[in-house]
């Protein structure tokens, strides 16, 4: 099994969308949003040393994304994955938002052992990351422990670098919260 950064993220609003725009239209931002995606993370991997290994599947309006790096390669790895996940989420919302049929996301990252394969996607990640990525009430993606203390863990040891990541208390269904 790979291991690394996992993400799945869900479109909120999804359900009825063929009422506010044609199918046609949606079906080919999707196409399109997928092919982006798969285009520029391979390109992407082509161009690390060592490359890293770049998943993705997309079920209907749920995209799955896995970033490992091979083994021993870097002292960060296991964080250079989290960032790398939460950078490429960051360009698949904006690409999204910025559509004809604009999409809003919620979902989840976390650490752990995986694998996608086409549509099929097993591991202890993807249970975990599949048991909390619709419990946001609100359109955030957000860390969920694993990948929370890793990320934690590498700032507290002094090191610094620009990231898209914020401190949050992710609202949840039913009144409580998270932070991260």
């Amino acid at each position: 099994m790979k291991h690394g950064a996992v993400a799945m993220i869900d479109a909120l609003g999804f359900k009825g969308i063929w009422r506010r725009y044609s199918s046609e239209e949606v079906m080919a931002n999707l196409l399109h949003l997928k092919a982006q995606i798969e285009r520029e993370h391979h390109g992407l991997a082509d161009m690390t040393d060592p490359p890293f290994e770049f998943d993705a599947a997309f079920l209907s309006d749920t995209i799955v994304v896995g970033l490992s790096l091979p083994a021993n390669t870097r002292p960060d790895q296991d964080f250079h994955s989290i960032d790398i996940v939460c950078d490429r989420l960051t360009h698949i919302l904006k690409l999204s938002a910025r559509s004809s049929t604009p999409l809003t996301y919620r979902g989840a990252v976390t650490f752990g052992p995986y694998e996608v394969e086409s549509n099929f996607i097993i591991g202890e990640a993807i249970d975990e990351v599949a048991g909390y990525y619709e419990k946001a009430q609100a359109a955030v993606v957000w860390l969920l422990p694993a990948a929370k203390d890793i990320v934690a863990n590498w700032l507290l040891g002094g090191n610094v670098r620009r990231t898209e990541l914020v401190r949050f208390d992710v609202p949840l269904k039913g009144g409580d919260s998270f932070e991260v």
